[in-house]
C-alpha cells in the first residue's frame, strides 16, 4: 500500500507540475498575475501586506524591540480590531509563509501561493481516495489532476485567496 501511495503522489506531482507550467506560462509571459482588479488588488493584496506588517510588529514586541503592540488599528477603514480584520481570510497556515517574503516580491509570492493551492486541491483528493481505499494509482492520480484542474478552478482562480 505504501508503494502505491508514493506512486500516486509522484504521478500527480509530475503531471500537475507540467500542467501548471503549460497552463500558467501565458500569465507569466504577459507579466500578468492572478489578482483580479475588482477584488484581489483593492482587498486581498493589501490585507496580505497588512498580515506581514502585523506579524513583524508582533515579533518585534515579543523580542523586546518594540514596547507597543496595537490591537486596534485606525489604518483599517475607520478603525478596527486587527486580529478580527485578519481573520476574514488570512489566518491560515499558507498565508504565514508570506511573512518571510520581501515587500518587493510579495506580488510574485501571491501568485505562487495560488499555484500551491491548486496543487493542494489535488492532494486533498488523493487523501480522500486513500481514506476510501482506492488502490489504482493511475486512476487516483488522474482523478486528482481532473479535480484540481477543472474548469471551475480555472475560472475562479482569481478567488483562490491568499
Amino acid at each position: 500500500m505504501k508503494n502505491k501511495i508514493v506512486k500516486v503522489f509522484l504521478l500527480y506531482t509530475a503531471i500537475s507540475l507540467i500542467l501548471l507550467v503549460v497552463l500558467y506560462s501565458v500569465f507569466f509571459s504577459y507579466k500578468k498575475g492572478f489578482g483580479w482588479e475588482i477584488d484581489s488588488l483593492p482587498v486581498q493584496l493589501p490585507l496580505f501586506y497588512y498580515l506581514r506588517d502585523y506579524f513583524i510588529r508582533a515579533i518585534e514586541y515579543l523580542s523586546g524591540a518594540n514596547n507597543s503592540y496595537p490591537l486596534y488599528d485606525f489604518r483599517i477603514g475607520l478603525g478596527g480590531d486587527s486580529l478580527d480584520f485578519l481573520a476574514m481570510w488570512y489566518l491560515e497556515p499558507l498565508s504565514f509563509i508570506g511573512i518571510f517574503s520581501n515587500v518587493s516580491n510579495i506580488d510574485l509570492f501571491y501568485d505562487c501561493l495560488v499555484l500551491v493551492r491548486i496543487y493542494l486541491i489535488g492532494i486533498s483528493f488523493i487523501a480522500l481516495c486513500i481514506y476510501d481505499e482506492k488502490d489504482n494509482p493511475w486512476a487516483v492520480a488522474w482523478g486528482a489532476v481532473i479535480y484540481s484542474f477543472s474548469g471551475y478552478v480555472m475560472y475562479y482562480i482569481r478567488y483562490l485567496q491568499v
